[in-house]
């Protein structure tokens, strides 16, 4: 990943690398490594449903109504869901009922949105730095949609690729509450730690991947998903995310953390990879983002 500055004269032509000696706490990026490694540490859980619906949707020939079961023990997510449901960018109709939702969202429609409401109801909620959480949320609720459109017209798993880019930034959360201050602590400012942030958060995604108990290849695509190669070979999971980056980044969606000044963008020599791999010429890309637009109202 890299990033780009808004008042960079290259802007919107190039990137700029952050590093980390652009952090003048190096401690930082030893404590967010060492405590990833430990034994000890506990990454952040998913409440209980949610984890069953997430092991639940990784089976193949899955009937909606055993995700409905699941679901309906939490009354409040029900409550969430369906506001959520009806918004426009599911078409913005009345939604009365989880059956009526699981017609309008299919499975993975409605796996994505409980990760979503959990991720940002109960996860990763507050902080001295939750400005930033929530603009993480909302920045991998936008490259699901797209990562999921870049895997229909490739012919990669729509469902998995969706999933990957929901999570796959779900380790900067993490990360910001390994550093979390303790009660009666000031907190670091932001641009003094985000090197180290950005440098780990892809082994803080491989964490939460093995405690979620993700499938082996979304695991590994979570794990390495700003790199086209996992394992040494191209994917196309990873291209998929690689390339709603991109997008996402052309349609000014792209992450971009309050007070940093930064936008994320993909490396361009992955992009290129990735559209080379996957036979994304200019004609699909042009098909990618008409139908991103059509469903990012």
């Amino acid at each position: 990943m890299a990033w780009q500055r808004r008042n960079d004269p290259g802007y919107g032509h190039g990137v700029v690398e952050l590093s980390s000696e652009d952090d003048p706490h190096e401690l930082v990026l030893e404590r967010i490594r060492s405590e990833l490694s430990s034994p000890d540490y506990a990454p952040p859980t998913l409440p209980e449903v949610a984890q069953q619906v997430l092991r639940l949707s990784q089976q193949p020939d899955l009937e909606p109504r055993a995700i409905l079961q699941v679901i309906s023990q939490d009354p409040s997510l029900v409550a969430q869901l369906l506001m959520a449901a009806q918004s426009p960018l599911y078409g913005g109709r009345s939604v009365q009922s989880l059956q009526q939702a699981a017609a309008r969202l299919g499975i993975r429609g409605l796996r994505d949105l409980v990760l979503q409401i959990s991720l940002r109801m109960k996860v990763f909620r507050g902080g001295p730095w939750q400005s930033a959480v929530r603009e993480v949320l909302r920045a991998a609720r936008v490259r699901s949609v797209i990562a999921g459109i870049v895997a229909e017209e490739t012919g990669a798993d729509p469902g998995k690729a969706s999933l990957c880019a929901l999570l796959s930034d779900m380790g900067v959360a993490a990360i910001l509450m390994i550093l979390a201050p303790k009660r009666g602590q000031a907190a670091a400012e932001l641009h003094t730690i985000w090197p180290a942030v950005d440098a780990t958060h892809e082994e803080a995604a491989g964490r939460l991947a093995r405690a979620w108990e993700l499938d082996g290849e979304v695991r590994a695509v979570v794990a390495n998903h700003h790199k086209l190669r996992v394992g040494g070979v191209p994917n196309h999971l990873t291209g998929s995310l690689i390339v709603s980056g991109a997008v996402a980044t052309r349609l000014g969606l792209s992450m971009e953390i309050p007070g940093l000044g930064f936008v994320m963008d993909e490396e361009p020599h992955q992009v290129r990879d990735a559209r080379k791999f996957m036979r994304l010429d200019t004609d699909a890309m042009k098909r990618i983002v008409r139908v991103t637009k059509r469903r990012l109202p």
